[in-house]
């Protein structure tokens, strides 16, 4: 029989192969010329948006059982393609947006320890909200468990915004 810690672990993985085949889509999207395979694809990239809501719909109402996310600022799932430079240096990092809050960003990303220092993003987000570009830093990072990491994305990460996200300000209110 299942534990809520089991069903917990499936539904972080279920939503992280949901994120991941958005990512994918979406990346082939940008080397396709094809219109008609391009409209497929792009009906293929709304289903997987469906399909991460229903998983995180799910999780939320069966897994936290109506807890409340103890944040400062209400974060919003809104998942998207990033490039993140290390300001004053010649390093361009790419990484996923997973959610976004009024004072920072959840990435996830290939490959090792995150960039240290001040950094300029830019978010260019899948649902067609507005692309953002910020300043922050890296305040956490760490490896997926092997057992939630799937494919490319291995790691994650919180990059706190050194300026205010003006374009959230109307749309997040304090918890």
């Amino acid at each position: 029989m299942f534990t809520k810690e089991d069903y917990k672990k499936y539904f972080e993985q279920l939503a992280g192969i949901e994120r991941l085949m958005i990512y994918l889509v979406r990346d082939m999207l940008l080397l396709i010329e094809d219109e008609g395979l391009k409209d497929t694809l792009s009906r293929i990239a709304s289903d997987e948006v469906r399909h991460y809501e229903y998983v995180k719909q799910l999780f939320d109402s069966l897994l936290l059982g109506g807890e409340q996310d103890k944040r400062q600022f209400v974060r919003r799932h809104s998942l998207g393609r990033m490039k993140i430079k290390v300001v004053g240096k010649d390093i361009i990092f790419d990484a996923y947006c997973a959610n976004i809050s009024q004072t920072g960003v959840c990435i996830e990303f290939e490959g090792g320890k995150a960039p240290e220092g001040d950094l300029e993003l830019w978010i260019e987000f899948f649902d067609k909200q507005e692309p953002q570009h910020h300043f922050g830093r890296i305040v956490w990072s760490a490896q997926i468990d092997p057992e939630l990491s799937v494919g490319k994305i291995n790691y994650k990460g919180g990059l706190e915004f050194q300026e205010k996200a003006a374009y959230y300000e109307n749309n997040f209110k304090k918890s």
